[in-house]
């Protein structure tokens, strides 16, 4: 069985101009582990990073960590460092700037993700 956290944290506000609650990045966190749902699949919401439990072994090793904010985006980095076998998701509104932006041609390629792309650029 897969197992897959999500933090709802917002952390540190990337975009503080959005005036975005803790109860926002709450109902994504739902709305995730809602699409994530399946019998393969252990789903755990955190609002914390302090509450996640990375095990070395076992049946639920978790193998994936969704935070909802960007404003995790340091916490992501760091447990990526400490744990690399982990996939770690950080979902975001903005592309960051100064960054490669990597696509899953699986996800498909809609005019919108180059338009935002091309608006985003310097």
């Amino acid at each position: 069985m897969k197992s897959v956290t999500i933090v709802s944290a917002i952390g540190r506000s990337a975009t503080p101009h959005l005036q975005i609650n803790q109860d926002y990045y709450d109902t994504l966190a739902e709305l995730i582990k809602t699409q994530l749902a399946s019998p393969q699949i252990a789903i755990k919401i955190v609002s914390d990073i302090t509450a996640l439990e990375v095990l070395p072994c076992g049946q639920n090793k978790l193998q994936a960590v969704i935070f909802v904010s960007s404003g995790m985006l340091d916490e992501a980095k760091q447990l990526r460092q400490q744990h690399p076998e982990l996939t770690v998701v950080v979902l975001s509104g903005e592309i960051p700037a100064g960054e490669i932006v990597h696509i899953n041609i699986g996800w498909g390629l809609s005019p919108e993700i180059f338009q935002r792309i091309v608006s985003a650029a310097n």
